[in-house]
């Protein structure tokens, strides 16, 4: 067996032999198993009568990046809302902005949370550079206008949404009418009634609630140290952006969600781009023609089938008031004397 001391040691060595500026994802010096054992992975092989334990740690890369959560609040037109839709939910970037990854829910499924730091595989390279920038790293550098790269979705909210911030006691709502919330409070001896509407955001402490009408609010008791931070980029979409115009039934089953709980990140399942909106247009218009000319070819058969009809109705009268007219010869039979 190895005591802590000597593994302590022995990592010293290796720390001060890695390549690079490569480093070890912990603190050598007040590493504890605990520790050691999140980060890195052990084998166990038996040996001649000995047990080998080996141990595989990752490295870090030198720089050091800060892990970002995107999102993005609907902006409302008329009875829709519009939002942008980034492709991935998630992006690290580095202190000098000169680095960055972007990360889909997947990739950070693999991640590890230590104490310091949220440990991630490399599984791309690190980008670099200003130019061909993705829409969620645009948004971080604070455009005055909507990046090129960003899509633009419409959604019609039928129920209101309240998304949790991670690691916060605070609840984004938007609201399309009104909804009255009652909060609750250990130290209360009743409810007190408060309204809400638009877009906000609610900050409850440990030991209230608050009574939504489709949802209780609850806060938690022991919140995780922050190791990443919800982003709220601040792009104002502008609102000449005109809507195709639809039946308000096909509207309604195009844009109107039903779910009752949904996060903000959910939305973009339910809302549709201005080309699936068009799109939906032109079907209409297609089934509009389709049903008009569909329509047409019946009476058009239908006017066929009476001619054809009437024209075999008339040959069979003339032919019956030809037999009706015909002459007969009677038959006669001469005898010869």
């Amino acid at each position: 067996m190895i005591s802590t001391r000597e593994l302590r040691m022995q990592l010293r060595d290796i720390l001060i032999s890695l390549p690079g500026q490569l480093k070890l994802p912990f603190d050598v010096n007040y590493i504890s198993l605990y520790e050691l054992s999140k980060t890195s992975k052990l084998a166990i092989v038996y040996m001649n009568g000995t047990l080998v334990f080996e141990l595989v740690i990752p490295l870090l890369n030198p720089v050091e990046l800060t892990l970002y959560h995107i999102i993005l609040l609907p902006v409302r037109k008329e009875q829709l809302y519009m939002h942008l839709t980034p492709e991935f939910e998630y992006m690290a970037i580095s202190k000098t902005h000169e680095y960055y990854l972007t990360i889909s829910v997947n990739h950070l499924m693999s991640c590890k949370e230590l104490i310091s730091m949220t440990l991630c595989p490399e599984t791309q390279p690190l980008r670099l550079g200003t130019a061909g920038l993705p829409c969620e790293i645009e948004l971080f550098m604070k455009p005055t206008i909507i990046p090129r790269t960003c899509a633009i979705k419409y959604l019609e909210l039928s129920r209101s949404i309240y998304h949790k911030l991670k690691n916060h006691n605070k609840w984004i709502y938007i609201i399309n009418t009104l909804d009255d919330v009652a909060v609750t409070c250990d130290q209360w001896e009743n409810a007190k009634n408060i309204q809400l509407r638009g877009v906000g955001i609610i900050t409850l402490s440990e030991q209230c609630r608050a009574h939504t009408p489709q949802v209780v609010l609850t806060p938690n008791r022991h919140l995780k140290s922050v190791q990443n931070t919800d982003f709220i980029p601040p792009v104002n979409i502008p609102t000449s952006v005109k809507i195709p115009l639809l039946p308000s039934a096909k509207l309604d089953s195009l844009l109107i969600h039903q779910n009752p709980i949904v996060k903000l990140n959910d939305i973009s399942d339910f809302s549709k781009t201005i080309e699936e909106l068009e799109s939906a247009v032109q079907e209409e218009k297609d089934k509009s023609i389709l049903k008009t000319t569909s329509g047409m070819h019946t009476k058009i058969i239908i006017i066929l089938g009476i001619m054809i009809v009437y024209s075999l109705y008339s040959a069979y009268k003339h032919k019956q008031k030809y037999r009706s007219h015909r002459i007969v010869i009677p038959r006669v039979d001469v005898t010869t004397l």
